[in-house]
């Protein structure tokens, strides 16, 4: 008996290291969705037919932290390219990662960055403006 129960955990682990990764997907999914302001745990887990507590727990092991940390600093991400790469009007950007309350939007962002969006935007556009001015300034003709 204690054979056939070991054989059958071996049968059983063989599997699941043959199943390919199921976290790779939801990352994925959480990349390219995380501009929907109700995108939840448990709407993921059903999504990819998985137990709600056992994508709970991948989260932990697999990014440290947990899925709502996880939502957060991938949107907040999101959020900081934006404001560094587009014109794009900061509450546009806030709406556009998935927030609905810009209050809260804006304290997380200053908690992670140690800056308001609005100085990040004022800080990229003046050094865009310097490399500009320099760029022009050293093509001018020599007189």
């Amino acid at each position: 008996q204690f054979s056939s129960a070991v054989r059958k955990i071996i049968a059983l682990l063989c599997v699941q290291a043959a199943k390919p990764d199921t976290f790779a997907p939801v990352l994925r999914y959480l990349e390219e969705n995380c501009g929907n302001p109700t995108l939840s745990l448990s709407e993921v887990s059903d999504r990819f037919h998985i137990n709600r507590s056992y994508l709970s727990t991948l989260f932990r092991e697999r990014t440290g932290c947990t899925y709502g940390e996880y939502l957060t600093r991938l949107r907040l991400r999101r959020a900081h390219d934006m404001i560094v790469e587009t014109d794009l009007n900061i509450n546009e950007i806030i709406a556009l990662v998935g927030y609905v309350d810009d209050g809260h939007f804006r304290r997380r962002f200053r908690e992670i960055y140690h800056t308001t969006p609005t100085e990040l935007r004022q800080s990229h556009t003046a050094v865009d403006l310097s490399i500009m001015s320099s760029k022009m300034d050293s093509s001018a003709p020599n007189t």
